[in-house]
């Protein structure tokens, strides 16, 4: 048993390749970057956890081209893995956002929108956007928000 628990605990200490304190400063960096918002450490814990969580796992590096190592890769029907990794656009140019809003009434079909900016900016086809594990879903709507 003292085996298992020595493995137990080199594992936890393993998976967390930041401190929270190193992830939230990661976090309002590239806020600031993309928005000039200078969010505070509570908004920056309130707005972003499931995305606070990631970096603090070393799931998802920040930087000029932001990387998600999804926690359940997407698979197709025979169970392969289709997705596991998504590499971000950071920025929607103009050409691209009419394009993807054509059609959509913003006042009243606003969700739509956001998951269409938010398929653009993942890389993913609608489809695979749907499947995408809830917490992957967050992790990638929060980052997402941050280039909108």
């Amino acid at each position: 048993w003292v085996f298992f628990i020595y493995l137990f605990i080199n594992n936890l200490t393993i998976m967390e390749k930041i401190s929270k304190e190193q992830a939230i400063q990661e976090i309002q960096s590239l806020v600031f970057e993309h928005t000039f918002e200078n969010k505070t450490t509570d908004e920056i814990e309130k707005d972003y956890p499931q995305l606070i969580k990631a970096v603090i796992d070393g799931k998802c590096v920040l930087g000029d081209k932001p990387t998600l190592e999804l926690y359940k890769p997407i698979t197709d029907d025979e169970g392969n893995v289709t997705t596991s990794i998504i590499e971000f656009k950071t920025r929607i140019k103009p050409l691209a956002m009419a394009s993807l809003t054509k059609g959509v009434d913003m006042s009243k079909e606003t969700y739509m929108a956001v998951i269409l900016m938010n398929c653009h900016l993942s890389g993913l086809a609608k489809g695979l956007y749907n499947n995408l594990s809830k917490i992957d879903e967050k992790v990638v709507s929060q980052l997402c928000s941050i280039f909108l």
